[in-house]
C-alpha cells in the first residue's frame, strides 16, 4: 500500500515559512539547547506502508495583458523601456512596437515589430519547463509569432532561437536558430480566421525539446532540438508582428504575453522488496540517497546506514538502488544533484511511530550544530559535490570532545559520495556550507529527519 504526501520543497514548507538559514554568527557551542532551537520540516510518521512524496511547487516568469494605464500605457506609446504588468521586467522592443488600445501594435515604415522580456534558462532549475504564451489579431498580417531569442530587438528570423510562426491561413512553423532549422510545420486544426488567436510554446531546458500549440491544437509534443542538432542560447522571450507589404499599420496587434516557468517536480520514492525507487530524477542525472535500516528485532539495532550517489542512466527520469536488505524498518531521502529537489520516504513493517525532529542550528563556518547523540549528515552542491558523513557525540566528526547530548559537526570531516570518473578530479574536502547547498540529516536511532538549504 502506498500513501502519498505532499512533501514542500525546502524553501517552502507548509506552517513553517521559509527554512533557509544564513549562518548563525557568535559561539562555536550554544550555552543552551534552547538558544539554536529552529522548527524543523515536520513531523514525520514511520509507518509499515511505503510513503512517497512530491514537493508542492510553484511557477515564475511574467506577464502583461497591454493594459492601458495612463499616464505611459496609453495609446500612442511607445513599449519600450517600460515595465511589464507583471514579473518585475522591462520591454525591450523596436521604436514601432506601441500601445494601441489594450494591444500593441505595428507603426512606422517598418514591416516587422518585435518585444521582448528577459529570460535567462541558466538561472532556473535544471529540469524547468518555460512555457511562452501570446495572444494574435492577425489583421493586416503577413505573419505573427512568439520565441526565445537572443536579442529582442532584432527580428525572430534572425535571433530567434525558438520561435513558433502563424499565418492568416492558418499556416504554421516552428523554427529553431533563427531561419536555419524548421522543427516543424503544417496547417492549424484550430485556427479562427476571424477571431483572436492563442499561440503557446514550451522549451524543456534539461531535455533540449520544445512543444507548440495554436488554439487547442497541439503541433509539436517534445520535438527534440538535439537531433538537428541545435542548441539554444536565449536572453528574452518575446513576440513578432510581421506586416504584409502595403499593408496598413495598426490592424494587427497582439493583446498579451506570458511566461511561466515550472520547476521540474520533485524525487518521489517507492521502498519495497530491498529496492529504492525514486522516479522524477533529472534525465540523465544523479540522485544522492541517504537511508538508515533498522534490524527486524529492537535487539539488532541499526542494520545498514546508506549514501549513495545513484544515476538514471537510461534517460527516463527512474533511479533505483537494490540494497539487498529486506528494509524491515527504514527511512530514505533522495536529493536530486543537479536541481536540488528532495524528497522522502519510510518503508518497511514497523508499527505506526511518530518521531519529532529535535532542534539544529548553523554554528561557525566549517561546523554544524545539532541536539542529538548521532546523526547521519548528507550534504548536496546542486551542479556539484555531494558530501557524507556519521557524527557521534564526543566521537568521530565532533568538533567537541565530551558527550553532552550536542553534536557540533566538523564539515571537513565529511567525505564525497560516488565514484570519481577516469580522469576526473577528486572533490575538495568540504570547507564550509555555501547558498543553495541542501543539507539532510538524519537521526538513525530514531529515524527523525530534515532537509533545507542554505540562502544566499
Amino acid at each position: 500500500m502506498t500513501i502519498q504526501l505532499s512533501l514542500f520543497p525546502p524553501s517552502h514548507p507548509p506552517g513553517v515559512g521559509d527554512l533557509r538559514r544564513t549562518p548563525i554568527r557568535g559561539r562555536r557551542r550554544p550555552s543552551a539547547p534552547a538558544t539554536y532551537r529552529i522548527c524543523l520540516l515536520l513531523l514525520f510518521l514511520v509507518t509499515s506502508f511505503t510513503i512517497s512524496g512530491t514537493p508542492a511547487h510553484g511557477a515564475s516568469g511574467w506577464s502583461d495583458t497591454f493594459t492601458n494605464s495612463p499616464p505611459q500605457r496609453t495609446v500612442g506609446d511607445p513599449l519600450h523601456g517600460l515595465a511589464a504588468e507583471k514579473g518585475g521586467v522591462t520591454w525591450r522592443a523596436t521604436s514601432g512596437a506601441i500601445f494601441g488600445s489594450g494591444t500593441v501594435v505595428d507603426s512606422g515604415p517598418e514591416r516587422f515589430h518585435v518585444g521582448g522580456l528577459p529570460f535567462d534558462p541558466a538561472s532556473e532549475l535544471a529540469g524547468s519547463r518555460a512555457t511562452l504564451t501570446g495572444s494574435f489579431d492577425l489583421s493586416g498580417a503577413s505573419w505573427v509569432a512568439i520565441g526565445f531569442t537572443s536579442s529582442p530587438e532584432l527580428p525572430l528570423w534572425a535571433a530567434g532561437e525558438v520561435w513558433l510562426l502563424l499565418r492568416p491561413n492558418g499556416s504554421f512553423v516552428v523554427r529553431a536558430g533563427g531561419d536555419q532549422h524548421t522543427v516543424t510545420s503544417g496547417m492549424s486544426l484550430d485556427f479562427h480566421p476571424q477571431a483572436s488567436n492563442q499561440l503557446s510554446l514550451t522549451y524543456d531546458l534539461a531535455a533540449n525539446s520544445v512543444s507548440a500549440s495554436v488554439n487547442s491544437h497541439v503541433v509539436l509534443q517534445d520535438g527534440s532540438l538535439d537531433a538537428l542538432p541545435y542548441s539554444p542560447s536565449v536572453s528574452h522571450a518575446g513576440f513578432q508582428l510581421q506586416r504584409t507589404v502595403g499593408g496598413a499599420a495598426g490592424a494587427m496587434a497582439v493583446d498579451h504575453l506570458d511566461l511561466d516557468v515550472t520547476p521540474p517536480p520533485s524525487p518521489a520514492l517507492t521502498v519495497a522488496n530491498g529496492d529504492v525507487a525514486v522516479s522524477g530524477v533529472t534525465a540523465g542525472g544523479d540522485v544522492a540517497l541517504l537511508g538508515v535500516v533498522h534490524g527486524r528485532e529492537p535487539w539488532l539495532g541499526v542494520v545498514s546506514p546508506r549514501a549513495e550517489l545513484v544515476t538514471d542512466g537510461d534517460g527516463d527520469g527512474l533511479a533505483t538502488l537494490s540494497t539487498g536488505d529486506g528494509l524491515a524498518k527504514s527511512l530514505w531521502i533522495a536529493v536530486d544533484t543537479s536541481s536540488g529537489r528532495f524528497g522522502v520516504a519510510a518503508g518497511g513493517d514497523s508499527e505506526l511511530k511518530e518521531a519529532l525532529h529535535d532542534a539544529a542550528a548553523l554554528s561557525a563556518p566549517g561546523s554544524f550544530v545539532d541536539e542529538r547523540g548521532s546523526l547521519l549528515l548528507l550534504v548536496v552542491r546542486p551542479g556539484g559535490a555531494t558530501w557524507y558523513g556519521q557524527i557521534h557525540d564526543g566521537g568521530v566528526g565532533d568538533l567537541g570532545s565530551d558527550s553532552d547530548g550536542l553534536l557540533d559537526a566538523d564539515l571537513g570531516s565529511l567525505s564525497p559520495v560516488g565514484e570519481v570518473a577516469a580522469g576526473a578530479s577528486v572533490p575538495p574536502a568540504l570547507s564550509s556550507l555555501q547558498a543553495g547547498d541542501v543539507v539532510v540529516g538524519i537521526d538513525p536511532v530514531h529515524l527523525e529527519y530534515y532537509v533545507f538549504a542554505i540562502d544566499p
